[in-house]
């Protein structure tokens, strides 16, 4: 619905005005609507002349616990000591998350050659960490759409908080925040002890920080580079500095030296022109005598 190229205002307020009819007609009593997928509900009516969709209730669903996984390996043909240790590693990839772990338990039913840990973690990579995958996969794609195609928050100021999320800072859940709520409603992130995290390996691996920053907007990409110029400039300014002070000093080296070798030389010619001058006065000296 909301990829549709028209507003659904009217749409979702004639949904809205089927709840205050039930105290005036008793058959919208028996009357419920189900929408499946994930929105807040400020973005089902955006119109502010509008009643708010404020009245649904929220169905969060959770990740698999373990104990609910395990019966995946009921699927798989192999030892029940085997097929829980592939299940687990299947776990430490996916995080529980359903369509993930079905998705990777599948692929292990597929393969009867798949006995250990790595050969789990072979087929996680063929599935979802190679281009191509990441490509095809439809639940990649949708994480990928959900963070990149919200109008409610800037790209730069969501993919900037994530970025923070993935390397692991401290960053609050505040349900009141639209960057929190997109990253929650993506799937890509989850509340763990107040805080986000990012929701499973799987996700850490593909949407990793070389992705956040071939994704961040040019302006964004722009303001960066001009910091890092400013940066470079910074640098290259006190670089330039040290180097002007060492060719100074290396000048006035060089110019004592010739100095020095200027005063040597002007003694030694001193010296000579004294020494022939003695020599002169030797010889006339003799002339005369003789």
């Amino acid at each position: 619905v909301q990829s549709l190229a028209f507003s659904t205002n009217e749409f979702f307020a004639g949904i809205r005005e089927c709840y205050p009819r039930r105290t005036e007609d008793d058959a919208f009593q028996r009357l419920t609507f189900c929408l499946l997928g994930v929105a807040t509900s400020s973005a089902l009516i955006d119109d502010a002349r509008v009643t708010p969709f404020n009245i649904g209730q929220r169905i969060e669903l959770t990740d698999f616990t373990e104990k609910e996984a395990r019966r995946l390996a009921d699927g798989l043909e192999c030892e029940s000591d085997v097929s829980a240790a592939l299940i687990a590693r299947v776990l430490h990839w996916t995080g529980g998350h359903p369509y993930l772990t079905q998705r990777l338990s599948q692929e292990l039913a597929r393969d009867p050659s798949v006995t250990d840990a790595s050969d789990v973690d072979r087929l996680c990579a063929g599935l979802f960490f190679s281009e191509r995958a990441q490509e095809q996969d439809s639940n990649l794609q949708f994480v990928r759409n959900q963070m990149l195609g919200r109008d409610e928050v800037d790209p730069a100021t969501l993919l900037t908080l994530y970025r923070d999320v993935w390397a692991g800072k401290s960053v609050p859940y505040d349900e009141t925040n639209p960057a929190v709520n997109v990253l929650q409603l993506s799937g890509v992130a989850r509340v763990a002890d107040g805080h986000m995290r990012v929701r499973n390996r799987i996700y850490q691996h593909v949407f990793d920080a070389s992705w956040t920053r071939e994704n961040m907007p040019h302006a964004e990409i722009r303001r960066q580079r001009a910091a890092y110029r400013r940066g470079v400039l910074r640098t290259g300014g006190l670089a330039a500095a040290v180097l002007i002070v060492v060719t100074a000093l290396a000048m006035y080296a060089v110019a004592q030296k010739e100095t020095a070798q200027d005063i040597a030389y002007q003694r030694a010619e001193e010296s000579a022109r004294a020494t022939l001058a003695r020599a002169v006065q030797l010889l006339r000296d003799g002339d005369s005598t003789g």
